[in-house]
């Protein structure tokens, strides 16, 4: 039994690990390309392309905040029609809204909902 204890702690130990050792790559990368952006700025060639860049992840930016109020609006508005949440209290409210937005957004409707 004691054992069953250790192998689960060392287990999810290196669960964490792993992923805090993923989460400080992806950071290390971000940081990365940054810098180097604002290297290849100096040159005539390339700052025409980091300013385009910018540009692009400036859109990128906003589009990406409207999609998510859109996602947001529409998936509580399915719930409260749908009446889903008393139904299925075993998934937490942010689940149920992240769940409904992108079946429903990306087009994979429930036959019931097809119905009406």
């Amino acid at each position: 039994m004691q054992v069953l204890m250790e192998e689960k702690l060392c287990r999810g130990f290196w669960a964490i690990l792993t992923t805090l050792n993923d989460l400080i790559f992806h950071i290390s990368f971000l940081f990365a390309a940054i810098s180097m952006m604002r290297f290849l700025s100096v040159f005539y060639f390339f700052s025409v392309l980091t300013f385009m860049l910018r540009k692009m992840v400036r859109t990128l930016g906003k589009f990406l905040l409207i999609f998510v109020i859109f996602w947001v609006i529409f998936a509580v508005c399915h719930i409260s029609m749908a009446e889903e949440y008393a139904v299925r209290s075993n998934h937490s409210l942010a689940w149920m809204i992240f769940q409904n937005g992108a079946f429903e957004i990306f087009g994979e409707v429930d036959d019931e909902d097809k119905i009406g």
